[in-house]
């Protein structure tokens, strides 16, 4: 159901990191994006905020935390608090997610996130291998070109332990923006990063991250919002659908849905596709992450009808 993300993907800068997370090949990024939307039905993230995360939120593993000189968006793990005995590892990745989208909620004009790994008291026994890779295969294919930095700290031999274990796994994109820190470095490189007010006390700054999670930079600049919904009024207005583009939404939409549409009477009407999609199920936590190969070509579109 395209139409009914329209408003996200008409905004350049979500747009931009897909293309850049897809090696900058536009038709390459368009499959993995209508990938990308089926998922996000499935997987229930358009609601994944409204759940109740309160036995997750008490522990305070994971949170919102400020934002840096350039607005971007950060997040702490505060990673030695994780048990693997607390939960699934499906659904410790779920919160993770749900991190993830509360940080971005905070500013989605930016153009990547921080990551905050707080790894002081750290033993081998918080790596949780399992969710660790669920985690991999879910940001690597529907978050590309998310990260701006993770920061490490304090470097210990469990740090290097734990990257040696998952390293292999990580992208070279991916490594090379670890930022590993000594403690007695921290307060410096942070701060080269992040005004005093957008850094938590536990890391020498004076940031309330029971605040942080509930600002809206949108609402803060009157600017920014203008320019963003007016992103949104253009495409509502001016963009529509090409055939190759609902062909390849048509490949891409789960069977039923499909039938639905077709014995509807398609028409390869743009207006079909503004209806809620029925093939929109419950979460199923057992299901694999779908991903779409660079040499896939879904039925009904070829290379051509791109260019």
């Amino acid at each position: 159901d395209v139409d009914k993300y329209r408003r996200m993907c008409t905004h350049k800068v979500w747009l931009k990191r897909w293309i850049i997370g897809s090696e900058n090949k536009p038709s390459y990024a368009m499959r993995r994006i209508l990938v990308h939307l089926k998922w996000r039905q499935e997987y229930g993230l358009d609601t994944i905020m409204d759940e109740d995360w309160s036995a997750f939120d008490a522990r305070k593993e994971m949170y919102v935390a400020g934002v840096d000189r350039e607005g971007r968006p950060t997040w702490t793990w505060n990673c030695s608090v994780h048990d693997a005995g607390n939960q699934s590892p499906e659904m410790a990745a779920r919160y993770l997610i749900c991190t993830m989208e509360r940080a971005w909620a905070v500013n989605p004009q930016a153009n990547r996130v921080n990551v905050l790994c707080n790894c002081r008291n750290l033993s081998y026994s918080n790596y949780e291998h399992q969710m660790f890779l669920i985690c991999l295969a879910i940001l690597s294919e529907q978050y590309p070109d998310n990260l701006q930095a993770n920061y490490m700290f304090p470097v210990s031999w469990v740090i290097h332990a734990v990257m040696a274990a998952g390293s292999h796994f990580m992208s070279q994109d991916t490594l090379s923006k670890l930022i590993l820190a000594s403690e007695s470095d921290l307060e410096s490189i942070l701060g080269e990063h992040f005004a005093a007010d957008q850094i938590e006390p536990q890391f020498g700054g004076s940031l309330d991250p029971a605040a942080a999670v509930k600002r809206r930079l949108l609402d803060e600049d009157p600017e920014m919002r203008r320019a963003w919904e007016e992103e949104e009024t253009y495409a509502a207005e001016h963009v529509r659908p090409t055939r190759a583009v609902r062909a390849l939404q048509l490949a891409v939409m789960p069977e039923e849905a499909r039938e639905r549409l077709l014995a509807g009477g398609y028409d390869d009407d743009a207006r079909h596709f503004g209806e809620e999609s029925a093939a929109a199920r419950e979460l199923s936590l057992g299901s694999e992450v779908p991903v779409l190969e660079r040499a896939d070509s879904p039925p009904l579109v070829s290379e051509e009808d791109w260019s």
